[in-house]
């Protein structure tokens, strides 16, 4: 099945869908062939959610059922004849394992093409910072805290979160649904 559909923000006949064969394909409506431009197989479990950075449009975060999310470089993906990737799979520009539960949700923050949204099925809603990088001198280790990736901002706890979206015109606010219903909050690192 087909989980997600985005259009391109920067190619008005473009899109990009996530199915649950693990696979992202780019379409082009023009295409009279009615297949897909590119297709790339991106986890071996479903790919729930897709974000098409608004920022960078090569940048595409996808998230999955087995928890990991990962940002690909679309110039790295080539199309052959029938649309499969050619040569070896392309590798992601960041990929996280962070969450324990199905991605639910993944959105680009609708100004910086560093940070991104990612809610979870065990009820977490984090923003990322891809701009942090490790030091040589720094260690695994996050303010002493192992298994916490320096690029993790936030972490907000809501039960059963389904679906988190930036606010365009409030910086750094952020809505979420879930099991509770719905919360509306604004951190001070974004």
């Amino acid at each position: 099945s087909v989980e997600e559909l985005q259009w391109s923000p920067s190619e008005r006949q473009v899109f990009a869908s996530a199915s649950s064969d693990g696979t992202v394909k780019v379409w082009d409506v023009r295409s009279k062939a009615h297949k897909p431009a590119v297709s790339v197989q991106v986890s071996s479990t479903d790919v729930n959610v897709l974000s098409w950075s608004h920022q960078t449009s090569h940048l595409l975060a996808t998230g999955a059922d087995d928890g990991q999310w990962a940002v690909w470089d679309l110039r790295q993906w080539k199309p052959s004849a029938n649309g499969s990737a050619t040569g070896s799979t392309p590798t992601p520009v960041a990929a996280f394992n962070f969450h324990k539960e199905q991605i639910t949700s993944v959105e680009w923050h609708p100004t910086d093409d560093s940070i991104v949204a990612v809610a979870a099925g065990d009820n977490t809603l984090t923003l990322w910072d891809l701009a942090v990088e490790l030091d040589d001198e720094e260690s695994r280790d996050t303010a002493g805290v192992k298994d916490v990736p320096p690029q993790l901002l936030f972490v907000h706890y809501m039960e059963q979160v389904k679906e988190a979206h930036w606010h365009p015109q409030i910086p750094g606010t952020v809505m979420a649904t879930g099991g509770s219903g719905f919360g509306v909050f604004k951190t001070i690192s974004v």
